[in-house]
C-alpha cells in the first residue's frame, strides 16, 4: 500500500503517507550546483572578464597564468582548498615530488594525499589548514616561501601586496640574460582570504592568483573550488580587505605567500618526507609532524 503512493504529487506525499499510517521517508539532503558570483566578482568567461584578460595579456600581466592553467586543479575535498592550491602551484612550478603519484605506476606528480606534512591529513580534512601551516607544507616539499600577514599600515600593505602581485604575474625583468632559467625564477602568489568579504558564501579560503590587469587594478583568482565558483576578477584593494579578518585558529589576519622553486643547484628538501618517524601503521605520527613543523619554522 505504502509503495503505491509514490506516484502522488511530491508536495502531497508526506500528508497522504501519514494519513494511511505509512512511514514518511527522510527528505533528501540539500545539494547545490555551483553558486552565482556576487557583483564584486567578475566571471572570467564573461565579456568584461575576457576584456580584462585581453588587457592583462597586452600589459604583460599573465605570465603566471599559463603555467597555472596547465595544472588547474579542483580541490579533492571541501576542506582541502589549501592543499589543492599547493598541488596546483607545485606542479605549475615543475617541482619533482621525488615519489610516485600512484603506487604501481611510474609517474611522479603532486596530489593532495602526498602533502601530509606539518599536520596530519585527516586533521586537515576536519579543520582545514592555516596560512603558516600551508607555508610549512610548501617548505617541507622543497619550495622557497615568503609569507606575509595582512594588517599593517593599510596603504603600505596594499602597495606591498600589489608589488608582489605584479612580480608574480608580470614579465621577469631580471630574467632575460644568458643562463637565466624562468622555472627557477618564477614565484607564484597564494592568497588566504575570507570569502564573506567578497560577498561569497563560506569563509576562509585559499587560491592562487593567475593574472593582474593594470587597467582595472584587479587580479584573477583561480578558485580551486570550481564546483562552487568559477575563476573571477577582483580589485586588488578588495582582495586585501578580504585578507584582514583574523583566522580563528591562529588569531592573526590572513595574508599571502610567494612560492618558488629552490634556487638552481639547491637540492630539494623532499628527504624530509622520507625521514619522518613513522607509527606502526607506517604513517607519520602527529608528534613527528609537529617536530617537522618546528624544524621548518625554526
Amino acid at each position: 500500500l505504502c509503495v503505491g503512493f509514490w506516484g502522488v504529487e511530491q508536495e502531497m506525499a508526506p500528508t497522504v503517507l501519514k494519513a494511511v499510517g505509512c512511514a514518511v521517508p527522510a527528505a533528501p539532503p540539500k545539494t547545490f550546483y555551483r553558486r552565482p558570483l556576487p557583483d564584486a566578482c567578475i566571471a572570467f568567461s564573461s565579456e568584461e572578464g575576457r576584456n580584462r584578460f585581453a588587457s592583462s595579456l597586452a600589459g604583460g600581466g599573465c605570465e603566471a597564468y599559463f603555467g597555472l592553467m596547465e595544472h588547474y586543479h579542483t580541490q579533492d575535498h571541501p576542506a582541502l582548498c589549501g592543499l589543492g592550491t599547493l598541488v596546483m602551484v607545485l606542479n605549475a612550478l615543475a617541482m619533482d615530488p621525488g615519489r610516485v603519484w600512484r603506487e604501481g605506476f611510474p609517474w611522479r606528480w603532486y596530489s593532495e594525499e602526498m602533502l601530509e606534512c606539518c599536520k596530519p591529513l585527516e586533521e586537515v580534512r576536519k579543520t582545514g589548514i592555516s596560512l603558516p601551516e600551508l607555508a610549512c607544507v610548501a617548505k617541507c616539499n622543497g619550495a622557497r616561501v615568503a609569507l606575509r600577514h595582512a594588517g599593517g599600515d593599510r596603504d603600505d600593505d596594499v602597495e606591498a601586496f600589489r608589488r608582489d602581485v605584479v612580480e608574480s604575474c608580470g614579465v621577469l625583468e631580471d630574467c632575460g640574460g644568458e643562463g637565466c632559467d624562468k622555472e627557477y625564477s618564477r614565484r607564484i602568489l597564494v592568497c588566504s582570504y575570507s570569502r564573506r568579504v567578497l560577498g561569497q558564501t563560506g569563509d576562509g579560503h585559499f587560491s592562487p592568483i593567475g593574472a593582474y590587469d593594470r587597467r582595472t587594478d584587479s587580479v584573477l583568482i583561480l578558485d580551486v573550488a570550481r564546483f562552487k565558483y568559477p575563476p573571477h576578477w577582483v580589485p586588488v584593494g578588495t582582495v586585501y580587505e578580504a585578507m584582514l579578518p583574523r583566522d580563528a585558529d591562529t588569531g592573526q589576519p590572513r595574508g599571502w605567500m610567494m612560492v618558488a622553486r629552490p634556487g638552481q643547484g639547491e637540492p630539494l628538501a623532499s628527504s624530509i618526507m622520507f625521514c619522518t618517524p613513522k607509527s606502526e601503521g607506517q604513517h607519520p605520527t602527529v608528534k613527528a609532524w609537529r617536530d617537522v613543523a618546528s624544524w621548518v619554522h625554526g
